[in-house]
């Protein structure tokens, strides 16, 4: 008997077990099957090679210099005697074409400053730039391509140990060559991986089955390199015809992910960047914390809107060995009633990097310099109430936004604009500050 019982036991036990097997898998199953026909809205990605659109301005490029230009900050040894430029102490790299470079008469050229620290030693021992990094890139007319003043941290992948000088000018120069390549000046074919929207599981849905058909029908027509405007323009009507649908099972936002992503697409190929980023704006709310896809695809669409500029209205007036950091002026400043004439020169970006407590010499303080024919040179602090005159009866002034003077000049429609520049911002005054006009 005690055999059996512990036997019927052990039965009982095995009978147990096997039911809450069965009732666990008969769940599973069932939890299988209630989602196997529920919709997913999902982001894909795509690699393809695509044939650079650029316009005319940019397909006559075919040549660059990169200049390393200094301020009163850096060693004066260190520079070449007549252009008085840094660019001679850039080591020899792998990153550059060396055959498309033109020291002499290039069609695109590159003007690189910084202004901070030389090199500070990271916690992980490696080598860092902590400053303002100025960019300056001009055509062959000295037509401004682009413009940029920014207070940022780099690690350098150049440093050689006690020779501080030599690394700065090549960690300046790969950064300019890194603008060229990132915004394919010189690429004429390139592999690019997409994100485009797709709908899983939606057997039950034609339109949804319609909408995935469109999709890598328009992805193989991006391959093959057989999109016309005719076919985007119906294409963008037909995901446009999905806004606003509503399916039980696809939450709106990552429902409106895969339509707003494929319409960004649209307007990428149509040259329609500003439109392609208001998409992908929308497309964007769908993102999850950790997607990759919104930094992916808005680097497709700005490596792309450089290229397709063509209209280039703002240029540097009066080039010099240091524009990227100064804009230069002949006229006459005036400050408080007292006015001066003369050579001017005047900070083209603001500058961030930490002064000297003496605020005569703060460097992180708007000045105009003016160097007069008599030989003397003087400078005034920067203030709202500062303008200058140019020698054509230009009236420019300068006005604060953003904790910085900007200089500008007056519009049609008496609002602002920056004076040398090709930043599209207009500014307004509103209530005693200026804002951005939207």
């Amino acid at each position: 008997m005690l055999f059996t019982g512990t036997f019927n036991s052990h039965i009982h036990i095995f009978d147990k077990n096997f039911f809450m097997k069965k009732t666990t898998l008969i769940l599973l199953l069932t939890a299988l099957s209630s989602v196997s026909y529920a919709q997913k809205a999902d982001t894909n990605k795509k690699k393809v090679k695509i044939t650079i659109p650029k316009s005319d301005f940019f397909k006559n490029i075919k040549t660059y210099n990169i200049i390393v230009q200094g301020d009163d900050t850096w060693n004066a040894d260190y520079a070449d005697k007549t252009t008085k430029t840094y660019e001679h102490n850039v080591a020899k790299n792998t990153i550059e074409d060396y055959s498309k470079k033109d020291a002499s008469n290039p069609d695109v050229r590159v003007l690189m400053g910084y202004k901070g620290a030389t090199y500070k030693r990271a916690d992980n021992g490696t080598y860092l730039l902590d400053g303002d990094f100025k960019y300056l890139v001009l055509g062959k007319n000295n037509e401004i391509i682009y413009e940029k003043g920014t207070n940022a941290k780099m690690y350098s992948g150049t440093y050689v140990n006690g020779k501080p000088n030599q690394s700065l000018a090549s960690d300046l120069n790969n950064i300019g060559y890194k603008y060229l390549a990132d915004n394919n000046i010189f690429t004429t074919e390139k592999e690019f991986t997409l994100n485009y929207g797709v709908f899983e599981k939606a057997d039950e849905f034609p339109e949804l089955i319609e909408f995935n058909t469109k999709t890598n029908e328009f992805l193989d027509k991006v391959a093959s390199n057989s999109l016309d405007q005719s076919y985007l323009t119906e294409l963008e009507k037909f995901y446009l015809g999905y806004v606003g649908k509503e399916y039980k099972k696809l939450k709106p936002k990552d429902y409106n992910k895969v339509i707003y992503l494929n319409l960004s697409l649209t307007q990428l190929f149509l040259l329609n960047f500003n439109k392609a980023l208001e998409y992908l704006e929308t497309a964007k709310q769908g993102a999850g914390m950790m997607s990759m896809w919104p930094d992916e695809a808005k680097a497709n669409i700005t490596s792309l809107m450089t290229v397709n500029q063509s209209n280039f209205t703002a240029k540097v007036e009066n080039p010099t060995f240091d524009s990227a950091y100064y804009i230069y002026i002949s006229g006459t400043v005036s400050q408080n009633g007292k006015t001066q004439t003369g050579k001017l020169k005047t900070d083209r970006f603001a500058n961030r990097t930490e002064g000297s407590i003496l605020s005569s010499n703060d460097p992180t303080e708007s000045k105009v310099w003016i160097y007069k024919d008599n030989g003397e040179t003087d400078f005034v602090v920067v203030n709202d109430k500062t303008t200058i005159t140019t020698d054509k009866g230009l009236e420019l002034k300068f006005i604060k936004y953003n904790n910085a003077f900007i200089l500008v000049e007056k519009t049609a429609d008496s609002s602002f604009k920056k004076y040398e520049s090709s930043a599209t911002e207009i500014y307004a005054e509103k209530d005693g500050k200026f804002e951005v006009k939207q």
